[in-house]
């Protein structure tokens, strides 16, 4: 899994070749503590495939306004760099796949 910030976001997220996972949490976060494992298991499942990439929001402040932040967990999903779609909330690995596009290849 990697970290992004303001500085790093462009040249990994919106230029990376791969579908990305971008998940936006808070160190105080209960729900994102929760969910933080699974979040772990898909960056190895699909590691080649997608990338998962994460920051918290209360450590880079100007990426989270940028990014439209207003709750935590937010997974925010991108293709060829444009956003395509954003879930907000404790999802499921059927849920954070199937808005990547992955369900059939990561099973």
């Amino acid at each position: 899994m990697i970290s992004v910030n303001a500085d790093n976001f462009e040249s990994v997220i919106l230029k990376s070749k791969l579908p990305v996972l971008l998940d936006v949490f808070g160190h105080s976060c209960p729900p994102c503590r929760r969910i933080a494992p699974l979040i772990e298991r898909l960056a190895h499942e699909l590691a080649g495939r997608a990338l998962v990439a994460k920051f918290a929001y209360e450590d880079q402040p100007s990426l989270a306004r940028r990014l439209g932040i207003h709750a935590v967990p937010t997974f925010i999903f991108f293709n060829r760099g444009a956003e395509t779609g954003r879930l907000v909330g404790i999802r499921s690995r059927e849920e954070l796949l199937a808005a990547l596009g992955e369900m059939s290849s990561a099973s």
